[in-house]
């Protein structure tokens, strides 16, 4: 072996990445076609958050050693974080055709597969990666991103435990708390006993202090403010917010772009891309904006930068919107809620509640019909709904349901959700409703709908059945300002609570019950009264157009005095 890659190789694998890079570019120097080099300079690359360069070094080693399965599967997983899915399963497609055996390349396809809705393939890769190799974490961390989608999240969970007590499970020990949100085998103690856990892996980091600018800097950290509910919910706020006594910064985890985003960037003063960039760099990028309050928009979702937050880039940190519970980190001070989601008294959150009108709001669409009559009255018989991801129906939400659907035996159930067009999902779902009794003639799924059927399919439906404990909120408020009631089981957590809050603000508390026979009762006497149907179809849009949910500009009031109360009151401390 080439003495000059040999210890490029060395340097590389224990951490030295300077020396590492030094030494593949001299080795490039000298053969600027060297396979090794090539190979490994993208590694280096992507690993330090450059994964165009990366990937373009990978594929230059390629052409010329093209049958090197390791610089497929590690260019897949470089497209994967670029969210080039189509692409990065391919790359990985051809490291399994080259080596059928490795546990690695079949777990990084499963990571591409998935976010194409290939879901049954996704699991597939991941189980073969597992028996494999049975000690691969991420093959584990694969397998349990894919099973709630077939109702199997306590399976999921089960994969994780394991891994998020290691030094390096933290992405597993994120996705261990985002499931156990919709388990109904964890109550809420259990939650914040397990983000504790996960808080005490960070050490305490000194907080700057605040600026003394005349306009207080706000900053947001998200990877999803695009075409995505956290962008739909988010961008009105930032556009609201008054630039006379703030500045808004935000710092984008991901590299995607689309039209939403690039509106969302018009609001805002500063746009600073931190995607792939190691957490040290991200919080010096935060601090050079001199953010005096620092926004995390994704908690312990999938792609989260929370380590990035334990070094305390800004002087005061809170979470929002795009996570329903408690991140657990000491250094996250404060936690946006409204009172129905976190009531007076809940010990749910290690963040200070910090209380709005509405936990979020929207843009109201302007341009949707009204709502149409209840489709029971042309059909005959009532049909029920629900367009939430399937991960959240539990079996106690299944068992409710099924109930509902025998005492009713003339009505039907909608289901609707992208993960449907995978025969395999469709097929799971179906089993475990005819292993309830109920036949599945009476469920019909649906996926996807192009954008101007969007909001169509809430014409098929009467009434709309939540999910618990992990309800609905995209879902919920589409459903209300269609004109489609929900009935929700509002629960012992945040998570729980969000379609609770909807229709208390929407003047529906009745709606929101306390326990799975109150449920299936409201849900049958709603469903029984075609009269009040009707009545609801026409009212509800008004009722929730008067709400917090639906009026940016009022919120964002709010929202700016509790942003002036943390700054000051840190500057106070």
């Amino acid at each position: 072996m080439d003495p000059l890659l040999a210890s490029a190789w060395e340097a590389h694998s224990r951490g030295r990445l300077v020396e590492a890079s030094d030494l593949y570019a001299a080795a490039l120097r000298r053969d600027p076609r060297n396979a090794g080099a090539l190979k490994g300079l993208g590694v280096l690359l992507c690993q330090v958050g450059r994964l165009a360069e990366g990937a373009d070094l990978l594929l230059r080693s390629l052409e010329t050693q093209p049958t090197d399965a390791e610089a497929w599967s590690n260019l897949g997983n470089a497209c994967r974080l670029m969210e080039k899915f189509a692409e990065g399963a391919e790359a990985c497609s051809n490291a399994v055709a080259l080596a059928p055996n490795s546990a690695v390349a079949r777990s990084n396809l499963s990571a591409c597969l998935r976010p194409l809705d290939r879901l049954a393939d996704a699991e597939a890769q991941a189980r073969e990666a597992l028996r494999l190799d049975p000690s691969l974490p991420d093959a584990r961390v694969n397998l349990a991103a894919v099973l709630p989608a077939f109702g199997q999240t306590d399976e999921a969970i089960g994969l994780l435990r394991g891994l998020a007590r290691r030094p390096e499970g933290l992405e597993a020990h994120s996705s261990l708390l985002f499931l156990m949100l919709g388990s109904d085998q964890a109550d809420v103690g259990d939650l914040r006993a397990e983000a504790e856990r996960y808080g005490r892996r960070f050490a305490p980091a000194p907080a700057p202090e605040p600026s003394n600018d005349d306009r207080i800097t706000v900053g947001f950290v998200s990877g999803d403010l695009r075409s995505h509910p956290v962008g739909f919910f988010a961008g009105p706020v930032l556009r609201e917010l008054d630039r006379r006594r703030f500045r808004v910064a935000v710092f984008p985890t991901s590299s995607a772009r689309d039209e939403a985003s690039q509106r969302i960037q018009s609001w805002c003063d500063a746009w600073v891309p931190i995607a792939g960039l190691p957490d040290a760099w991200a919080a010096e990028r935060i601090r050079e904006q001199r953010v005096d309050v620092l926004i995390d928009l994704s908690g312990h979702t999938a792609g989260n930068r929370l380590p990035l937050f334990a070094l305390k880039p800004a002087a005061v940190q809170l979470s929002w919107l795009g996570y329903s519970g408690t991140t657990g980190l000491a250094a996250i001070d404060g936690v946006l809620v409204d009172p129905v989601v976190a009531p007076p008294g809940t010990r749910e959150f290690t963040e200070t509640p910090l209380r709005l009108p509405s936990f979020l709001t929207w843009d109201a669409p302007d341009d949707l019909p009204e709502p149409s009559q209840p489709p029971c009255e042309r059909n005959g018989f009532v049909t029920f709904g629900s367009f939430n991801n399937p991960g959240k129906i539990s079996p106690a939400t299944l068992d409710a349901w099924c109930a509902v659907l025998r005492a009713m035996p003339d009505s039907r159930l909608v289901l609707k959700y992208k993960f449907f067009a995978d025969e395999a999902v469709r097929s799971r779902w179906i089993e475990r409703f005819a292993e309830r009794g109920v036949a599945p003639c009476r469920i019909e799924t649906r996926a996807w709908s192009p954008p101007q059927r969007r909001h169509a399919d809430f014409d098929d439906v009467d009434l709309m059945l939540d999910t618990f404990p992990y309800s609905g909120a995209t879902t919920t408020l589409e459903s209300l300002w269609m004109g489609v009631p929900v009935v929700t089981r509002a629960g012992d957590r945040y998570c729980s609570r969000m379609s609770a809050s909807m229709l208390c603000a929407a003047g529906l508390p009745e709606l929101a019950c306390d326990d799975a026979d109150e449920f299936a009762l409201c849900a049958l006497r709603l469903a029984d009264s075609g009269s009040e149907l009707a009545r609801l179809r026409r009212e509800l849009r008004p009722a929730l157009a008067s709400t917090a949910f639906c009026q940016p500009r009022s919120f964002a009031r709010t929202l700016e005095e509790i942003l002036l109360t943390s700054r000051f009151e840190r500057k106070a401390a």
